[in-house]
């Protein structure tokens, strides 16, 4: 085994500890302070990049707020109906006509029976109510094949309303920023 050597601390050994130290400790400060400061301007960058993005956010939104949306809703369904109609009514249903009478005919006059010829055109002017009381069924589908046009103005309650929330919530999130 070796023996270690007593070797005397002099001032110049003591010192010389002592700087290295306080050198070494310098060096880790100085790495420690560059260190943050990268990060802090990492930070930085990160906040005008998030700042900016927050601002085309929030110019997006308002810019959408402002804008409709027009949809053709197509529909192409087949309604059953299956029901029944009541009608009553009276029509008045007018008569001007002539009836002609060609006929002949025996009259009897006491024993005797006598021979006539009817020959004659009787005019008919009148008017005659008829009373329609009467349930008609009605079985059919009506096929419906259309669109029905639809425009949306997004600025209007209740969309309107929430997208002006999110656009007051962006920016109160870039004053803050």
């Amino acid at each position: 085994m070796q023996k270690r050597r007593n070797v005397p601390i002099t001032d110049a050994r003591v010192w010389a500890r002592e700087n290295v130290i306080t050198i070494v400790l310098a060096v880790f400060i100085i790495f420690s302070m560059l260190l943050n400061a990268l990060t802090i301007g990492a930070v930085y960058r990160v906040r005008e990049v998030l700042r900016a993005q927050l601002q085309t956010a929030t110019q997006n939104v308002e810019e959408f707020r402002k804008q409709s949306v027009r949809y053709d809703f197509p529909i192409k369904q087949s309604f059953p109906i299956n029901t029944s109609v009541q009608i009553d009514e009276t029509l008045t249903i007018p008569i001007n006509m002539s009836v002609p009478i060609r006929q002949k005919i025996t009259v009897p006059v006491g024993p005797v029976d006598f021979p006539v010829d009817l020959n004659f055109d009787v005019p008919i002017s009148t008017t005659v109510p008829v009373r329609i009381n009467r349930q008609i069924p009605i079985t059919t589908s009506v096929d419906l094949d259309t669109s029905i046009p639809l425009e949306l103005n997004l600025g209007q309650p209740p969309l309107g309303d929430l997208l002006r929330k999110l656009e007051q919530t962006l920016n109160d999130l870039l004053r803050q920023l």
